[in-house]
C-alpha cells in the first residue's frame, strides 16, 4: 500500500505541476482535473510514459538534430 501511495503521489505532483504551468487550460476546468486524478490513480501506467517523455525532451535539448541529419 505504501508503494502505491508513493507512486501515486509522485505522479500527482508531476501532473499537477504540468497542469498548473499550462497556459491554455483553465484551472477551473473540471475535465482537466479529472484527467490529473485518474492518471494519478493509474500511476503504474502513466508514470513511465511521463518519465519517457521528459527524458526524450531533455535528450533533444542536449543533442539537437539538424534537418540535414534527419534525412
Amino acid at each position: 500500500m505504501t508503494f502505491y501511495l508513493i507512486g501515486a503521489s509522485l505522479t500527482f505532483s508531476l501532473l499537477l505541476n504540468a497542469f498548473l504551468q499550462d497556459e491554455f487550460s483553465p484551472n477551473s476546468d473540471l475535465s482537466s482535473w479529472m484527467v490529473v486524478l485518474v492518471a494519478s490513480l493509474l500511476w503504474f501506467v502513466c508514470l513511465p510514459c511521463v518519465i519517457r517523455k521528459k527524458f526524450t525532451g531533455v535528450l533533444r535539448w542536449l543533442f539537437p538534430v539538424s534537418a540535414e541529419q534527419e534525412a
